[in-house]
């Protein structure tokens, strides 16, 4: 797996959550993993899913978690990528 094609696939699969307001992703805490798959401009097929969750206590902040991988060995060890906003709508730790 390219690791630099496949952060760049799952950052763009994040971008649309990053531009949600809190309170949208607030209403996607305890709904469905999001899952897919995408071909990347290689021609490599990623699977990836997306994760909306409490960061550390209900009502604080929210983590959105994505993770992809190729199908292969990388199934067991996803590359991963987040980012955490605040109830102020403010990124956290960036």
């Amino acid at each position: 797996m390219n690791n630099l094609e496949a952060r760049q696939v799952i950052e763009g699969e994040l971008l649309p959550y990053r531009d949600k307001p809190y309170d949208e992703l607030r209403n996607l805490i305890g709904g469905e993993l999001i899952t897919g798959e995408i071909a990347a401009r290689s021609g490599t097929w990623y699977q990836f899913e997306v994760e909306v969750i409490w960061d550390d206590k209900r009502d604080g902040n929210i983590r959105v978690m994505g993770a992809i991988d190729d199908g292969g060995w990388r199934a067991c060890s996803p590359l991963c990528s987040d980012f955490i906003k605040a109830p102020d709508n403010t990124f956290v730790g960036e």
